[in-house]
């Protein structure tokens, strides 16, 4: 399954600024070489989404609070920030389950055996 849901860069809409073109190429092009690695990269993933998250909490609240908005205007702000917390949660929830899927493979892998088809992709450790 494709999910899209970064606008397009020509043409009509909004473009993406370097800052996030630069994030968004380092997620596409990810390939975890090991088990290690995607555990790490969704623990990043996670933590960059909860941290998102509460920056446009922030903003929001700097702009009702100290700039004066009326909440009303950037109630939908607010929105996407609760929106942005659940996609944090969601990519916590991908990270355990990952962890409760694999956990008898990465403790075999811990107690020494290869593993046959990209054997390479598990290496011990990583299991806590």
């Amino acid at each position: 399954m494709t999910v899209t849901a970064v606008p397009p860069t020509t043409g009509p809409g909004p473009s993406i600024p370097g800052e996030w073109a630069t994030l968004i190429n380092y997620v596409v092009t990810f390939e975890a070489e090991t088990h290690n690695e995607l555990l790490e990269f969704l623990a990043s993933l996670t933590g960059g989404m909860c941290g998102l998250a509460d920056a446009i909490t922030e903003v929001y609240e700097t702009h009702v609070n100290g700039v004066g908005i009326d909440p009303g205007g950037l109630q939908a702000l607010h929105d996407v920030a609760e929106a942005q917390a659940e996609a944090g949660h969601a990519a916590a929830q991908t990270n355990m389950r990952f962890r409760e899927l694999y956990a008898g493979v990465m403790e075999t892998v811990d107690n020494g055996t290869r593993m046959p088809h990209r054997g390479e992709f598990w290496e011990p450790g990583g299991t806590g």
